[in-house]
Formats: structure tokens, C-alpha cells, sequence
């Protein structure tokens, strides 16, 4: 779920295999690792959702796309 929407529905050694919504990814990348090792969180297109209520919405409140 994203945003309190379902976005992707599928076994489970799919989802965690090939899955096809960037949230999910995001998710599975988000797992810690058993040897320790971190890797850099995907970052989600568009906008952090309550940006367009926030008064003082800084720029760091952006979320870029990158791949």
C-alpha cells in the first residue's frame, strides 16, 4: 500500500523479485541486509504528498526521481 492505496498485488517471490511499482521497490531495498551491508534508499518520484498543505514547504520536502 502507498499513500493508503493497494499498488501492487502478486506472489510473493515476484514482489520481491521484479516488482513494478517504485514504492515497492523502495520497500524491498528498505529490508536490512543479514551481512550487514547498506545500500542508498531508491528515491520516489513527485512530491512528498502533504507538500502542497505545508505553508513552508522547503525545498528538501522534494523528492526527485533518480535511477
Amino acid at each position: 500500500m502507498y499513500l493508503g492505496r493497494v499498488v501492487e498485488t502478486g506472489p510473493t517471490a515476484e514482489l520481491w523479485d521484479t516488482p513494478a511499482h517504485p514504492y515497492s521497490s523502495a520497500l524491498n531495498g528498505a529490508v536490512p541486509r543479514p551481512d550487514g551491508l547498506h545500500r542508498l534508499p531508491d528515491e520516489l518520484p513527485g512530491d512528498v504528498p502533504t507538500r502542497p498543505r505545508c505553508r513552508p514547504a522547503a525545498a528538501s520536502t522534494r523528492a526527485a526521481h533518480r535511477r
